[in-house]
């Protein structure tokens, strides 16, 4: 017999309102990952911002 009702769970508010899983290592790869990426963004960022501080100076 097949059900008239659908039931699904949205998994990705289990943390706020659930049980809340252990990191898997492939989920803290990402978070790695994601937190080099943000440091080596923000060095590239200061570093091209003070080269065009002293470009201005110059001028």
């Amino acid at each position: 017999m097949i059900s008239d009702k659908v039931e699904f769970k949205q998994i990705f508010l289990n943390g706020v309102f659930g049980d809340v899983h252990p990191l898997q290592a492939l989920e803290i790869t990402h978070l790695y990952d994601n937190i080099e990426n943000n440091v080596t963004s923000k060095a590239l960022i200061m570093a091209f911002s003070l080269y065009i501080i002293e470009l201005f100076r110059e001028s």
